[in-house]
């Protein structure tokens, strides 16, 4: 194969950055699933 390891860590730390680019771009919309999917509960919410 042409794929090297040093590659795939590549890509991995560049999806990680991605993510973390859109979990800084919308907190709210994360936070409010997370705690949904956790939580199951919106009391806190109201």
């Amino acid at each position: 194969t042409t794929r090297e390891p040093d590659e795939d860590m590549l890509e991995v730390g560049i999806r990680a950055l991605e993510e973390l680019l859109r979990l800084d771009a919308l907190p709210a919309q994360e936070d409010a699933t997370s705690h949904q999917a956790s939580e199951g509960d919106s009391s806190r919410e109201g």
